[in-house]
């Protein structure tokens, strides 16, 4: 069937019969494939084999078939022989590709189209393109395209099933806000701080409550760790552990992001990645482990290279 020929009976289809042009193009396929091997209609009457698989075979086929023909346009035309050979081979080769996918969804077809297909037409399956894309959509909503791995949707299918009872059908975007919101109550330190900060307000109303607000506040342990100690000293050396109450006031004070002052433009930094805690005087100088505030990778760096000299230069290239 030529390509006019194709187009002409789907028109008919939509416009005639009165079909979604969907259910158009699933016909036509189905009926292509038909023509190559009418066996198949026994499968689809026991029901082993849907009109949406045989339509994405005969697909994956007429693109096969396409790029031969602009292969040979290219190099050399194939003679009559050769491409009556190359029909039988075809056909044979949708055959088992056909034995494959009896009695599987539409899914898995797919899958096996995409994984035997090129291996049945002699040749070697494209590795996918890892390409992350995001285009910006209307009302606050982007669209965010990336290739997932077998373990991926894997998983993504087991937290499917595990959150089940929460939502019959539940969506990707449901899935990945669930575990970005899991990830982040762990994983981000302003959370942490915060629920540190809803803690400690509810211990101080309990105890507001019970009259003894006063006594909890002098039993407070006090920072000797994080005080220098002077030379010759006997007392305990310093430390650079942080107790967790001040590491939480110190992220939710600076906002969780990073505080070092441009001297050019007066602004602070501002970035939100690769955060970690400063002294704001070295601790090899001796600075107070009570001093701290937060930088980036980047900065953390160069105040290292203004304090210890151009020898730090050589980690910059490392952030």
């Amino acid at each position: 069937m030529t390509m006019d020929i194709r187009v002409c009976f789907r028109s008919y289809v939509h416009e005639k019969l009165k079909l979604p042009k969907g259910s158009a193009y699933l016909r036509v396929q189905t009926m292509l494939a038909l023509r190559d091997l009418p066996e198949l209609q026994d499968a689809i009457r026991e029901g082993s084999l849907t009109i949406s698989s045989i339509a994405k075979v005969q697909g994956f086929f007429d693109k096969a078939k396409k790029m031969r023909e602009q292969a040979s346009e290219v190099h050399a035309t194939q003679d009559a022989d050769k491409k009556d050979e190359a029909g039988k081979v075809d056909i044979e080769t949708k055959r088992q590709l056909f034995e494959q996918i009896l009695g599987k969804s539409t899914r898995e077809a797919e899958s096996v189209i995409a994984n035997m297909g090129p291996e049945l037409l002699g040749e070697s399956p494209e590795k996918p393109r890892l390409v992350e894309k995001e285009v910006p959509l209307s009302h606050g909503f982007k669209k965010i395209s990336l290739v997932a791995d077998d373990e991926l949707v894997a998983m993504l299918e087991r937290l499917k099933e595990v959150t089940s009872h929460q939502s019959c059908h539940s969506s990707y975007l449901d899935l990945f806000k669930k575990v970005c919101a899991i990830a982040l109550q762990k994983l981000d330190p302003m959370e942490k701080a915060k629920r540190a900060q809803d803690r400690k307000e509810r211990k101080e109303a309990r105890s507001a409550k019970d009259g003894s607000a006063q006594n909890s506040k002098e039993k407070e342990p006090a920072n000797e760790k994080s005080q220098v100690v002077p030379v010759g000293s006997t007392a305990q050396k310093p430390s650079r552990y942080i107790p967790a109450a001040e590491n939480h006031e110190l992220w939710l004070k600076t906002g969780g992001v990073c505080q070092r002052l441009d001297s050019k433009t007066r602004k602070i930094c501002g970035k939100r990645t690769r955060i970690q805690r400063q002294h704001v005087v070295a601790f090899a100088k001796g600075g107070a482990n009570c001093e701290k505030t937060l930088f980036c990778q980047s900065c953390n760096l160069k105040a290292a290279i203004v304090d210890f000299g151009p020898v730090m230069k050589i980690y910059l290239n490392r952030v």
